[in-house]
């Protein structure tokens, strides 16, 4: 009998799968790759094991078994959305003892997995599962990659955003979504809701505890405590796969959107504590008020490019629901949590653009600064022409016969360079000025990064206490916050050689 699990992934951005392909066939030599649309109109990339077919050996720390294992992944373009089907071929005792205990069928098996590799027992999901999708899947060892590029602050050097953002496309062959000024490859991975078990020869019995959510008798059964469904009819495995991988995919959009929407609102939320700090200490620093309205300025950009994104894939629709016969009543729950999901995520959206708006108007008030700057430029164009006219009489009188050539010669000297020296005197002004408030700003910034720093650190030793992880799940998580880390020491210290 076949039981099939599920896990999904995503990243940050859309994929290019034309420029994508080609890694992934060097990266999975001895899979079959190819791309097709077949699948409910959307394009993806379809890889033959993944992982070699393998066995379970171990089921918790009592049941010894030997369980086929089977993998079939697909990837597509929209947030680079990985789906991994892994097939279990376990006889009907085992899962009828597992399912007598009416608990999620998934965590009663996939974290309880052992397989043999190397001459010893180790975890399969940590051993097979998190390698493929963090070290294979999406690049070779993404996130040993030392320049960093995978994660990027994109407020740091703004006038490089555009630089940045096209080198990272050509990188990774993503567009990616920024949120706030967070540029994030940031893969997520977890399990799918329902597991699938194929039953064609009707050796289950189906309990009370289970819902027949078709309008035929015996053939489509659903439970909410195993999170797991039963096909009893072979000749509907097909459209019940795509029905199920629709609803597999709606819910990881859905929870993405709002997920980064969520992040949106935390981002600017943090970005109030700043600017009322620096209202209420009157700061007066020029350069902090025209780099707060360039800031928010490349925010609002950077919301109207993710809101666009957001209105274009965000379509919940329920695939083959007539061939699978599926009760009017159970068609109208996934209609109504898809409708609620979509008016959440609309109601964060206006919410960011409100933020925003209101964010931008601290600026607006400090524009005479700008204004003072702009006014100063004119004032000294207005000297000089001053200047030069008044000049005009003085160079008439020195070309007079009988005023003596040294004495022509001084004045001459006096009309050409003191408006230079002047000149000179104002830059250097301006440029001090500058350069201070750039340096009070910088140190500002640095110290926001060192704050967030020592959070990271405090997240590292938290991990380390965790004494109920598995040890191989815990380093791998530890080595994605140690870089992440070693990234934000990097960019610290970038800025304080710019001091």
């Amino acid at each position: 009998m076949k039981v099939h699990f599920y896990f999904q992934s995503n990243i940050n951005g859309d994929l290019d799968l034309n420029k994508f392909l080609p890694g992934i066939i060097k990266r999975f030599p001895d899979s079959k790759a190819s791309m097709d649309t077949q699948f409910i109109g959307k394009r993806r990339i379809v890889l033959e094991n993944p992982i070699q077919k393998t066995k379970i050996v171990k089921l918790g720390k009592n049941i010894d078994c030997d369980i086929d294992v089977s993998f079939k992944l697909y990837l597509y373009e929209t947030i680079g959305y990985g789906y991994l089907d892994i097939c279990l071929d376990i006889n009907k005792e085992v899962l009828t003892k597992i399912m007598d205990d009416d608990k999620n069928l998934f965590n009663n098996i996939i974290p309880k997995s052992k397989i043999k590799k190397d001459g010893e027992l180790k975890d399969f999901a940590s051993s097979l599962i998190m390698p493929l999708f963090i070290e294979k899947l999406y690049g070779d060892k993404l996130f040993e990659d030392k320049s960093h590029s995978f994660y990027q602050n994109l407020e740091v050097d703004m006038d490089q955003i555009s630089t940045k953002i096209n080198n990272y496309k050509e990188k990774y062959h993503s567009t990616p979504i920024i949120i706030h000024f967070i540029l994030s490859f940031d893969i997520t991975l977890n399990p799918s809701v329902f597991s699938l078990i194929e039953d064609f020869d009707d050796e289950l019995n189906v309990s009370s505890s289970w819902e027949n959510i078709s309008k035929k008798d015996n053939l489509l059964y659903q439970s909410n405590n195993l999170h797991a469904r039963i096909c009893k009819n072979k000749d509907i495995i097909n459209p019940l796969e795509a029905f199920h991988f629709t609803y597999d995919y709606n819910r990881r959009i859905a929870d993405k959107f709002l997920e980064w929407n969520k992040a949106w609102v935390k981002g600017l939320g943090k970005e109030v504590s700043n600017i009322r700090d620096n209202i209420s200490k009157d700061n007066s620093n020029p350069y902090y008020w025209k780099q707060l309205k360039k800031r928010i300025e490349i925010l609002d950009l950077n919301f109207l490019e993710f809101n666009s994104y957001v209105i274009q894939k965000i379509d919940f629709s329920i695939a083959d629901k007539v061939e699978l016969y599926l009760k009017e009543e159970y068609i109208e729950k996934i209609i109504d949590s898809n409708k609620n999901q979509k008016e959440n995520i609309f109601r964060y959206l206006n919410e960011v653009k409100t933020a925003i708006s209101n964010l931008s108007t601290p600026g607006h008030t400090h524009d005479e600064k700008i204004l003072q700057e702009e006014t100063e430029k004119v004032n000294d164009r207005i000297l000089m022409l001053s200047f030069i006219a008044m000049s005009i009489p003085t160079i008439g009188a020195i070309l007079t016969p009988g005023i003596e050539k040294s004495i022509k010669i001084m004045v001459g000297g006096g009309i050409l360079f003191l408006p230079i020296i002047y000149l000179l005197i104002r830059n250097t002004i301006k440029k001090n000025r500058f350069n201070k408030n750039k340096q009070l700003e910088s140190n500002r910034i640095i110290g926001q990064l060192e704050g967030e720093l020592e959070r990271g650190k405090a997240q590292i030793d938290d991990i380390n206490n965790l004494k109920e992880m598995p040890e191989e799940f815990k380093n791998q998580l530890l080595e994605i916050h140690s870089t992440l880390l070693s990234q934000l020491e990097s960019r610290i210290q970038l800025l304080k050689e710019k001091l």
